[in-house]
């Protein structure tokens, strides 16, 4: 399940937010869970220990240098390859066994810009969830049910159902996103292709089937407006590879950021046209047997 949704169903008391702050934000990070307060449409600026500004992300996102290959070692010529190379590693990795999932992070938010540790767990069918903040009290409790699966209202289980061909993929993210925007009445702020990436971002950025995530790479590398940056930052402050698009009219940009050597994913990073930035930097994650359990 989109993070917002999670935190809606673990925090009923949480105010709905206007519609097309709810379409900018619908995946919130999920360390809002501890907190009942309404997400804001505020991205907040990196602090200067993360070796990295919001002004500086939203420089390199904007120069989005599409490098060249030069010799041995030499980084990847677009950001199809990277695309291509991160869904091989992706098929590559084992896909674990357990009933919950686990997913280890560092977060920027938009109501604090000190980056924090969260770990959380979610059942596979998201029926119950934990949550280890470490700037908050730990939370464990069931997640109420808020209607039919969707990539707006996702578990595990859902995710195992979505094709993996990649074309298949494509049309029934496009389609969900399509229908997401049409109920909101946002076609003047985003287009299709925008939110399928930032989509798309969300969806790698946690626990999912090997196989799935591989595709999810695959339908990325197809979106039109994809491009290369040779030295992307994670909100951590580790460099990698980043593939970049605009997810927004204004100009806004959501940033993939690998591994150069590995090519897994280190997490995503938000820039505003402004300079400002949000990000989640992906520690760890995979499938265990119980809560507060690591793989």
């Amino acid at each position: 399940m989109n993070d917002l949704d999670l935190i809606t169903r673990l925090r009923p008391d949480v105010a709905e937010p206007d519609p097309v702050v709810l379409s900018r934000h619908r995946m919130a990070i999920l360390e809002r869970a501890a907190d009942p307060a309404p997400v804001r449409a505020v991205r907040p600026r990196f602090r200067p220990r993360l070796a990295i500004s919001g002004a500086a992300v939203a420089a390199a996102a904007a120069v989005a240098v599409m490098v060249g290959i030069s010799g041995p070692g030499a980084p990847p010529a677009t950001a199809a390859t990277v695309l291509s190379l991160a869904a091989d590693a992706a098929a590559a990795a084992p896909a674990g066994h357990g009933d919950w999932t686990y997913t280890s992070s560092v977060t920027v938010s938009s109501e604090d810009t000190r980056p924090k540790r969260v770990d959380t767990w979610v059942k596979t069918d998201g029926s119950e969830a934990e949550v280890r903040d470490e700037r908050a009290a730990p939370w464990r409790g069931v997640i109420p049910e808020v209607g039919e699966p969707s990539l707006y209202n996702q578990s595990y289980d859902y995710l195992e159902t979505l094709p993996t061909d990649p074309a298949a993929l494509r049309a029934e993210i496009y389609r969900q996103v399509q229908g997401d925007l049409d109920r909101l009445g946002v076609q003047n702020l985003y287009t299709v292709d925008q939110w399928a990436f930032q989509m798309i971002a969300h969806l790698v950025d946690g626990a999912a089937p090997p196989d799935l995530k591989a595709a999810l790479y695959r339908v990325a590398a197809t979106v039109p407006g994809v491009q290369l940056i040779d030295d992307m930052w994670d909100v951590s402050g580790r460099h990698g590879l980043g593939v970049t698009r605009t997810t927004t009219n204004a100009g806004d940009m959501t940033t993939l950021v690998f591994d150069r050597d590995t090519y897994q994913v280190l997490g995503w990073t938000t820039t505003s046209h402004d300079g400002r930035a949000a990000g989640k930097a992906l520690l760890a994650t995979g499938l265990v047997d119980e809560a507060g359990q690591t793989p």
